[in-house]
């Protein structure tokens, strides 16, 4: 017969297990199963449980078992709170990830770029840029440095994207094709036609090919400033370099005219 401290290594593997294989719901099921057998969970028991719920988006889930952890002598780690905050930034609930981030600095824990990176992201879902310049520039003051993820999260929210491009460069990242996307995005959302194009244009120098999304986005930032030609324009460029503009880049053209 196994002891407890067995039968608990094999709870665990088989949550570890479920939790691999994205099946929340068996793997919330086995985290109940382990306090039917009077076994005392740990710090691999609640991070699988804690991963495969916030993987599965079932924030409500997550949030329970992070709350349950103290009750169950089991202290909220960096990694604990990566995992309910991934949750949250899933759901873009930003509210509470910057109360995680505030709970953090109580207990004189310091947040990680993880941390950082999720509250950033859910600020995005929820488009609130204000917030998410907030926790980068957080970020400088606390020296850690936000990655290229991070950035571009922001870069698609701000309506002075552009100006956060540069911001990129400034901490020695190299803006990818998912940068200038968003900045284009973000030039959209402000009807910033002419400079989207100018960051169109920018693309070669930045040794980037624009894809669809860019074009799409710029196709759309003249379509609302009623620049019907250069949508056109922009649309037969796609045509002849044999890329085939999606549904949206054809919409914007057309009511361009």
């Amino acid at each position: 017969m196994l002891s407890n401290q067995g039968n608990l290594i094999v709870a665990n593997a088989a949550l570890t297990a479920c939790e691999r294989q994205m099946r929340w719901q068996q793997t919330f099921e086995l985290w109940q199963g382990i306090a039917g057998l009077a076994l005392q969970p740990d710090v691999v028991s609640i991070s699988a449980a804690l991963t495969a719920c916030s993987t599965a988006t079932r924030w409500e889930k997550a949030l329970a078992l992070f709350a349950t952890m103290p009750r169950i002598r089991l202290d909220r780690d960096l990694v604990a709170y990566s995992s309910a905050m991934a949750a949250l930034d899933r759901c873009g609930l930003w509210e509470a990830a910057l109360a995680f981030l505030a709970e953090l600095d109580e207990q004189t824990t310091v947040p990680d770029v993880v941390c950082f990176g999720a509250a950033v992201s859910a600020c995005e879902k929820a488009a609130r840029w204000q917030e998410a310049l907030a926790l980068i520039d957080d970020m400088h003051h606390r020296l850690l440095r936000a990655n290229l993820v991070i950035y571009n999260a922001a870069i698609s929210l701000w309506a002075e994207g552009l100006s956060l491009l540069r911001h990129l460069r400034r901490a020695l990242l190299l803006p990818d094709v998912i940068s200038q996307s968003a900045a284009l995005s973000a030039c959209e959302k402000a009807i910033q036609w002419k400079r989207g194009l100018s960051l169109l244009a920018s693309f070669p120098r930045a040794q980037l090919l624009p894809n669809i999304v860019s074009f799409s986005a710029a196709i759309s930032t003249c379509e609302k400033q009623g620049k019907w030609r250069i949508a056109l324009s922009l649309k037969d460029f796609l045509q002849r370099r044999s890329t085939e503009p999606n549904a949206i880049s054809y919409n914007a053209a057309i009511s361009a005219c």
